[in-house]
């Protein structure tokens, strides 16, 4: 490869972080070209956060540790240029983007960057007006974003590096907190400047869905080594390989990789997306004289197929554990985040709680556990009116996950802050440390335990404050935003412990974007919008209803949309996973 036109270079790098016995990286190496979009992906804690801190010099100035090897970016060496150097063409999105929020209000935000690099006032304004526009955050200008949710922010953080128009991007999982609408914004964003060739980008993704068609190369990391490097569609293609490094192959590759191993699909290059997949399919059923017709008369039959395993929402058997009624809530500064609000959630449901960012979740998930107060209507929780009692009583009754980990973990080590909720309800030491065991066996935390829960990754993070909820036992558990900076298996698992407790009898209620976890796991979902509940039923009928979410910028998941195409939308119902995927259309195949 000519060096010359090397915008990156890893050369033989193995890195130790301070107090670490074990490599972050390992003899790692490859190379970036100018204008190229390089996809970084594997399991959380595998070393791609510390080769975007490689990228921009954060390694060896910033971080300690034994370095070896060198990195080249843009002819420059790391070694002896500082990260100041390098952020006059370096914009990097870090994991945590209120880590990286310096000023009182967005518009500042948005000019710090380039006022720094002097750029003329005129220019400023331009960039600032274009750049609030593709992010979405118009109107935002004179928030502070601070007090912004979580996905809010990370649209701010990312909108200022934009504004400095940097050659080189490096973006720590740019859409892991985004909403359905910013995370198309920013995805239209990045198509938009792979098309125009406006800059080199090298992005950290778990979710692969969408930015995988977007990428000319994918690097797939695992125990801090290269473990696979090319083209997404000849990477991805390898499917068994990929989820044995926890890698989300997207939910269209791996049906049709199952139906070619039934000999029921001949072509061998594996589509990525829910159009090729469609257009394959299609050519396939083509051959075989199937028509729509045929697909819609199999109505009957797989709906009692798969309705089986489904709760029936209709049972009023189980005793309410929440009532809304007539619930708003207005802000101090008067934003009205939730209208007229009423609900009944029963003991024993997993509910999915979605919409765009701003749509009200995180406001409705603060009332139920008493964080927020109304404005006006009621909230009752076991019977108990929310605003005569104290959060420290709900406590007891509601487990609330916060979307950003760094906001709930309180102690020197992870024992330590998994005990603390125990400990603060007077438990004795003999349960809590049953209670901490327990937890530490079901999410495989004992690697973790005496390590500082501050130093950890975002996923560890994440996953340490969920357990600290856990060891408290409550009879609700709302968790916002579960798999945020997880990887694929980590999700599964994390995914896996709800189902396990709400089979045990605990209410979950999970806040996410991740629609595909919402469709496999919730018996419930209710859609939120500005405010109001838009929708509230049964995943099949929810994610069957294509028209109502476009309105709202929701996607069903993927294998949802190919069968949504394939019954011409006129069903109100559909698949929600890839196995249902498989035995749908290896019937449709074999007609």
């Amino acid at each position: 490869m000519n060096e010359e036109r090397c915008y990156v270079q890893v050369r033989n790098v193995t890195y130790t972080y301070q107090g670490s016995n074990e490599p972050a990286l390992k003899n790692l190496s490859f190379n970036v070209k100018k204008g190229e979009i390089v996809l970084i992906t594997g399991p959380s804690g595998a070393g791609k956060t510390t080769i975007c801190r490689l990228i921009n010099g954060l390694i060896p100035h910033f971080f300690n540790g034994k370095f070896e090897g060198e990195v080249i970016t843009k002819g420059y060496n790391t070694k002896i240029y500082d990260p100041g150097f390098f952020s006059g063409f370096i914009g990097f999105l870090f994991q945590d983007p209120s880590s990286q929020l310096v000023t009182p209000t967005v518009k500042e935000e948005l000019a710090f960057g380039p006022e720094n690099l002097g750029v003329p006032r005129e220019e400023i304004i331009k960039r600032i007006k274009e750049v609030s526009f593709s992010t979405g955050l118009e109107g935002y200008e004179r928030r502070n974003p601070h007090f912004l949710s979580y996905g809010e922010q990370q649209a701010v953080a990312l909108a200022s590096i934009l504004t400095m128009q940097p050659e080189i991007f490096v973006l720590d999982e740019p859409t892991s907190n985004l909403d359905p609408a910013g995370k198309k914004r920013i995805l239209n964003l990045i198509n938009k400047m792979v098309k125009e060739r406006k800059g080199t980008l090298v992005i950290v993704e778990h979710r692969l869905e969408e930015i995988a068609p977007l990428a000319d190369k994918i690097l797939v990391i695992h125990g801090g080594k290269l473990k696979r490097e090319g083209k997404p569609c000849e990477v991805l293609n390898d499917v068994e390989e990929m989820l044995q490094y926890s890698v989300k192959v997207p939910q269209v590759t791996i049906l049709i990789h199952k139906l070619k191993k039934e000999n029921l699909i001949t072509e061998e290059k594996l589509p990525l997306t829910v159009d090729a997949a469609y257009k394959l399919i299609k050519e396939e059923l083509k051959k075989k004289e199937v028509v729509p017709e045929k697909i819609l008369a199999r109505k009957e039959t797989w709906l009692k197929h798969l309705l089986k395993e489904r709760s029936d929402l209709k049972e009023t058997s189980r005793k309410k554990v929440v009532t809304i009624e007539n619930l708003s809530f207005t802000y101090p500064k008067g934003v009205e985040a939730l209208k007229n609000i009423n609900l009944e959630i029963r003991e024993g449901e997993f509910i999915g709680l979605i919409g765009q960012n701003g749509s009200g979740k995180t406001t409705l998930a603060k009332l139920i556990n008493g964080l927020l107060k109304p404005t006006k209507g009621k909230v009752y929780v076991d019977g108990v009116d929310t605003t005569k009692t104290t959060v420290s009583f709900l406590s007891t009754k509601v487990g609330y996950v916060f979307q950003n980990p760094n906001n709930q973990l309180l102690s020197r080590t992870v024992k330590e802050e998994l005990a603390l909720g125990p400990r603060n309800l007077g438990l004795k030491e003999g349960e809590i440390n049953e209670r901490v065991n327990e937890v530490v066996e079901a999410l495989k935390l004992k690697p973790l335990l005496n390590k500082n829960p501050f130093y950890l990754s975002r996923g560890e993070k994440q996953k340490v404050a969920v357990a600290s909820v856990l060891t408290m036992k409550p009879k609700i558990l709302i968790v916002d935003e579960p798999t945020t900076g997880q990887d694929y298996l980590t999700s599964l698992k994390m995914m896996n412990l709800y189902k396990k407790l709400n089979k045990e009898g605990k209410t979950i209620i999970v806040i996410t974007h991740e629609i595909s976890l919402v469709a496999e796991y919730c018996q419930r979902v209710i859609l939120l919008n500005k405010g109001e509940v838009m929708l509230d039923n049964e995943p099949r009928k929810v994610f069957a209803n294509s028209f109502l979410l476009k309105k709202v910028s929701i996607e069903p998941p993927q294998i949802s949309q190919l069968f949504n195409l394939f019954t011409q939308n006129k069903l109100k119902w559909t698949i929600l996973n890839t196995e249902e995927g498989f035995e749908f259309f290896k019937t449709l195949l074999t007609i």
